[in-house]
């Protein structure tokens, strides 16, 4: 192992940066049903990225100019519930291009909450 102190500016630098923005959301703000369906479908041939955890699921956000392409790709699927779709409304407003929906996550006061069994 080397002794050498970590110098961050000897490594070549990007010319350009993206940062993505990350919404984490507690699963008690989607209906059990829409949130089995994205475990359940988690990787499937939708028009965002999803992964999933023992905690929840992961998913890229669509941008302005691909959300109608977006709805009409969900068509009669669970996911073109209305109350998906605005979660998924609500975190792009925040900028977001990705969302994170965790059991682990406290509830937040500006979005319903959804009972569990």
């Amino acid at each position: 192992m080397s002794s050498a102190p970590f110098a961050p500016h000897s490594a070549p630098q990007p010319a350009a940066r993206t940062f993505h923005k990350m919404l984490e959301l507690s699963t008690a703000h989607l209906p059990p049903t829409i949130m089995a369906h994205l475990e359940d479908t988690a990787g499937a041939d939708y028009p965002f990225v999803s992964f999933l955890n023992e905690y929840g699921v992961m998913l890229s956000l669509p941008d302005a100019e691909e959300g109608p392409f977006f709805l009409e790709v969900l068509g009669a699927s669970p996911l073109a519930d209305p109350r998906f779709i605005a979660v998924i409304d609500y975190a792009r407003a925040l900028g977001c291009t990705w969302l994170l929906v965790d059991r682990d996550v406290p509830v937040l006061p500006d979005l319903p909450v959804y009972e569990w069994e």
